[in-house]
């Protein structure tokens, strides 16, 4: 299964910088043992295959009016266990993922709910 990713991901995810991805997968397609297709443009640059999956979800600090409110509240679970306040694991997230910091990993999700999973291809699995 092809998994498309910016080409400024290309280089370190092949020097296992990026260890996982997060994505949506509501028709559940994503499992141990699926092979993933690595594309970034029209050009195919790694193969693995999908260790084991977790999932994650965002869930967003609304004020009463239903606006997310301007403080960035955002609540953070890996296999329903709330990993907010856990800065080992939260750091690691954000590092493997890819994110330099807090800031540009959670810009990324735009302020929504989210519910998805976190595609791993090596052995490493969040411990919750």
């Amino acid at each position: 299964m092809v998994i498309i990713f910016k080409r400024i991901y290309q280089e370190p995810i092949i020097n296992g910088f990026i260890i996982h991805t997060i994505r949506r997968d509501g028709n559940n397609r994503w499992r141990a043992g699926r092979g993933i297709i690595f594309k970034a443009g029209s050009v195919c640059f790694h193969n693995a295959d999908c260790v084991s999956t977790q999932k994650i979800q965002f869930y967003w600090a609304c004020n009463n009016a239903g606006q997310l409110n301007e403080s960035w509240r955002v609540m953070v679970y890996i296999d329903g266990v709330n990993v907010t306040t856990n800065e080992a694991i939260m750091n690691a997230l954000i590092k493997n993922e890819g994110f330099p910091d807090r800031v540009s990993f959670f810009n990324c999700w735009y302020k929504v709910n989210f519910t998805g999973k976190i595609i791993h291809w090596t052995d490493f699995k969040y411990e919750v």
